[in-house]
Order: structure tokens, then sequence, then C-alpha cells
């Protein structure tokens, strides 16, 4: 296959682009086209291919989805990043040779989009959009350095700091409309998610499922801070914890009452709270793994 790729070195414990090349050339695919990270992914498409495979975190594979919803050019995911949220919701894990070689029987589906809208505009999203410990969690993780080297030090450390966030975070009232039905309460955190797992790695939504056509809405209020604690402590100390927070199906939600509202690992802030409308945006594009 002619393979287009979309690759940040810096990616987790890191890749070269030449490794790359040379595992696609071994298994018979000709790399006609590279994009690094911080160049505009709307490039991807300047060059005809038959597959753009990213090699990146969730935030690069993020960016590509976005471009190639509605192209016809199916994705690829090599699962090289930090927490790989959206590699290990599709099931992808392993060495970049392994996914490549499963190339030769390749299994196609369909995946999702959410479209996140608001009086900032509209985006669209693969992982998940919403309020209160997500947000908060993201923007302090960038105003602070996040310690360690490998990935998984990097995960460790990063639920290190949702938890403190979490020690501290006051619940803010909203009302969240589910395909039309209300729920007004004070929430600690409001997830729509397409997959399974935000942040680093926290599995809020077991069974999202990215190719069914619905979110998984998950709310958490004052009564779910002690789980959500525990939840945490578990992922810093690298073990896993089954979380039971309250989920809805739903394929519109609007939600009243935010202020900071992140859309994938983007932060909008309006300075009094308003309304986002997010719908989904059923197989927008083909993943090939």
């Amino acid at each position: 296959m002619k393979v287009s790729l979309f690759y940040n070195e810096d990616a987790g414990d890191g890749v070269s682009l030449y490794d790359i090349r040379e595992l696609l050339e071994r298994h018979g695919h000709q790399l006609v086209h590279h994009v690094e990270r911080d160049s505009d992914a709307e490039r991807l498409l300047d060059e005809p291919s038959e597959l753009v495979a990213v090699a990146g975190g969730d935030g690069t594979v993020a960016a590509a989805a976005r471009v190639l919803a509605g192209s016809g050019v199916p994705l690829a995911i090599f699962p090289v990043g930090t927490a790989n949220n959206i590699a290990r919701s599709l099931g992808i894990e392993g060495p970049i040779a392994d996914v490549i070689k499963a190339w030769d029987n390749p299994t196609r589906r369909p995946l999702d989009l959410g479209v996140a809208s608001g009086t900032w505009g509209k985006r669209r999203f693969l992982e998940g959009a919403g309020g209160g410990l997500i947000p908060v969690g993201i923007a302090e993780s960038k105003n602070r350095k996040i310690d360690g080297n490998l990935a998984t030090s990097k995960v460790a450390n990063a639920a290190r700091n949702y938890r403190d966030v979490l020690a501290r975070l006051t619940p803010r009232e909203c009302t969240v409309s589910l395909d039309g039905t209300q729920l007004t309460a004070r929430f600690l955190l409001v997830e729509v998610l397409n997959i399974s797992a935000v942040g680093p790695n926290l599995v809020l939504s077991p069974d999202a499922d990215p190719s069914d056509g619905f979110f998984s809405v998950v709310l958490a209020s004052e009564e779910h801070r002690e789980m959500l604690d525990a939840y945490l402590q578990q992922r810093i100390e690298g073990r896993e914890r089954h979380l039971s927070l309250p989920a809805y199906r739903a394929q519109h939600v609007e939600i009243q009452g935010l202020r900071d509202l992140h859309v994938d690992d983007k932060i909008v802030h309006s300075p009094s709270p308003r309304t986002v409308s997010i719908r989904i945006e059923p197989a927008a594009l083909e993943l090939l793994s």
C-alpha cells in the first residue's frame, strides 16, 4: 500500500522515522508522504495515498482523524504515545511491526467522531469532551512539568496531578440534556465519551464503543469523590481498578453551566457559564487494524 505518515518523534518513548520507513518497506508498503506533528495536519492529504498511519500520542491520532473524516482514506494507528487511550480502546497494542503485519489480513471498522459546538465555534473530537475534573487536570498538567522519562512514569505522575486537582475541586451545578432528557445536579465531572478512556489512562466508561453511533456520558457528583480518589491512587500505583460511575447512552448532549470545557486536549474557557451542544457523527472515518 501507499502510506502517508503523521509522525510525532517526541511521543511516548520515541521511535525514529527511519525505523518506521524500514518496517513499512520490509512488509511491502511504500511511504509516499510524511508530515511532522508540529506541521499542519491538513497536509496529510497533499499526496494521494491508500492509508494514513499515525505514529504518536492521542493528540496526534485525533488531529489526523479530524482531517480524514469524510475523505475516504482509512486511518491506522501505531501505539507509541504516552497514554494511548485511543489505541487501547480500539484494541491496538504491541510493536509497530505487529501492527503493520496485521495489514496483510486487516480488520476494517467504522469510527465515530463527536462534534462540539458553542459560542467559541465548532470542533470535532475522537476521545471525549466535557467539564469538571478532566479540563482542570489537562490545564494543570500543561502548566506543571510532569516528571519521568518512560511512558509509564508519565502516566503515573499525570494521575497524581489529577488526584491533587480532585482534592480541591468544587462541584459545579450543570444541566445535562441527554437526547432531550434533562438532569440537573452539582457535578465534579461531566464527560461525553466516544472511547472508554481520557487523560492518563482514566477508564471512565469501559463499555464505550466508538463504532456504535452513541456517546457514553459519564457523570460524577460529590458522592463519587471518594471512589474517584481511590481509582486515581490505583492508577498512580500502576494497578487496575474497576470504576463504576453513572453512564448514559446518547447521540445528542447539551450541557448548560460550564465555564471550562475540554474537547479532546483543547481547553475552551468562557468568562460566564455557557451551553455546549455535542452531537455524534457516526462512521465519520474508517479504521484499519
